[in-house]
């Protein structure tokens, strides 16, 4: 596991390689004018991103595991503000939905409707003991919980 202090020793041994991990991203940047905020609705101004993988590379490798996992089972990104169609808190939402509803389908739920799907994490981590909704009717949008 990186720890916080794993992270600093990077930066102190490797400062001047980290800037080349640096990327720019354009990006609506919400600013003052005349006392009030202002929220753009173009991208007006540039943010110098890094991302946590570009780090990899410094790391003992002890510290360092690799996953390959189903990516609409595993990974939901959440990199840009509401209502962006890619990488977004809504469709980070909809990943985790349509992965509840085939849990529910593959349990032998019938999943009927519209809307978001949550099956409550103290019911079931990962598909498992959802059984009892064979048969069963599942209107959305719902909160499958005990």
């Amino acid at each position: 596991m990186v720890t916080l202090k794993d992270l600093i020793g990077v930066f102190r041994t490797h400062s001047k390689d980290l800037t080349k991990l640096f990327h720019i991203a354009l990006k609506k940047i919400p600013y003052f004018s005349k006392g009030k905020e202002v929220k753009p609705t173009k991208n007006n101004g540039y943010k110098f991103e890094l991302f946590a993988n570009g780090f990899i590379p410094y790391l003992k490798p002890e510290k360092v595991v690799f996953y390959q996992v189903v990516r609409e089972e595993e990974f939901a990104p959440v990199k840009n503000e509401p209502g962006n169609p890619q990488d977004s808190p809504d469709t980070a939402r909809k990943m985790l939905s349509d992965l509840h509803k085939g849990w529910l389908i593959s349990a032998g739920a019938k999943v009927a409707g519209e809307g978001l799907c949550e099956v409550d994490s103290r019911m079931s981590y990962e598909g498992e003991g959802l059984e009892r909704f064979k048969g069963k009717e599942i209107k959305l949008p719902a909160h499958v919980s005990f």
